[in-house]
């Protein structure tokens, strides 16, 4: 999974604009888990602990495929933006963001195949 996060921050380097993100990503420490806590999520992160970031990871996408590993780097993105924009409660700013990144990267088929799994129930971002 920390392939899928190098990924992320390098999707994130190269598409975001509106803030430069490299002196804070560089500056903080990501640690992957599979979580269990929050059955609904594809994933989340815990903003309370800067410069250290705990991102929890939906069990269901820790099997190593190339479809999930697709996900879970698009999932990373989502998460490591909620990081960059503690502020964005509302997803105002992070969900329009990972989906352009997403699609100027060419992860669309992994936005599909989160949908996929939202339209049957199986999770959804945030534990929303």
């Amino acid at each position: 999974m920390y392939d899928c996060l190098d990924e992320a921050k390098k999707i994130i380097l190269e598409f975001h604009t509106t803030v430069d993100p490299r002196e804070f990503l560089e500056k903080c420490e990501f640690r992957i888990f599979i979580q269990t806590d929050k059955p609904n999520a594809y994933g989340y992160v815990n903003l309370g602990t800067h410069p250290l970031y705990n991102i929890g990871i939906h069990r269901t996408l820790s099997q190593y495929d190339r479809i999930n590993e697709r996900m879970v780097t698009i999932v990373l993105v989502h998460e490591l933006l909620h990081a960059i924009h503690p502020e964005d409660e509302t997803h105002s700013i992070v969900s329009p963001l990972e989906k352009v990144f997403a699609n100027k990267a060419g992860y669309f088929d992994a936005l599909r195949e989160m949908e996929i799994l939202a339209f049957n129930g199986k999770m959804k971002l945030c534990d929303e």
